[in-house]
């Protein structure tokens, strides 16, 4: 019996010893068949990871740049090397640093200029609101929503609700309309 038991335990580890080459041998045929692939596979994969980093030291060094330049602008705003280089290289910051000049200066010329410009859209409400320009609706929003917040917190909630009513639906400040009606100016 000794002996069969024997026989049965070689037979079952030469049964895996072959199933493993056997295994080998596919995974070798399969990476001959595939080889340009895979290897293709992975040197895309290399190169798109090595980009992605580059461009995120590319992003950095350049926002470093811009931010070093609206240091020395803030130091020394004659500065022309850097005001060049934020105009440039990043033309939201250097619209920035014009309007904070500007209305440093109280030159309605160059704010009016900067309203014409390309600004963001908040940035051109700011440059509105500095000329007085009545037709800035983030700044009539914000007022409704402050007449509204009084209302809340003198517990007129039906009017307050009536008049946060009267900011549009599209407006940023919905987000915070709706939590001021949902806990009516408590928390």
């Amino acid at each position: 019996m000794a002996i069969k038991e024997d026989l049965r335990a070689i037979k079952e580890e030469i049964g895996v010893e072959e199933q493993f080459i056997e295994s080998l041998i596919k995974g070798e045929r399969f990476f001959k068949k595939y080889k340009f692939i895979i290897i293709g596979a992975f040197v895309l994969l290399v190169i798109l990871i090595s980009g992605f980093y580059i461009n995120d030291v590319l992003e950095k060094r350049r926002l470093d740049s811009t931010n070093e330049a609206y240091e020395l602008l803030l130091k020394n705003p004659g500065d022309k090397n850097a005001l060049e280089l934020l105009k440039n290289k990043n033309k939201p910051l250097y619209e920035v640093f014009l309007f904070k000049e500007a209305s440093k200066n109280k030159d309605e010329a160059q704010l009016r200029n900067l309203l014409n410009s390309s600004l963001d859209p908040f940035l051109k409400d700011i440059v509105k609101f500095e000329l007085n320009d009545g037709n800035s609706e983030t700044f009539k929003n914000i007022q409704i929503l402050l007449d509204g917040y009084k209302l809340l917190k003198d517990g007129k909630v039906a009017e307050a609700k009536k008049v946060f009513g009267s900011i549009p639906l599209n407006s940023n400040l919905q987000e915070i309309v709706k939590k001021l009606n949902h806990y009516q100016g408590m928390k």
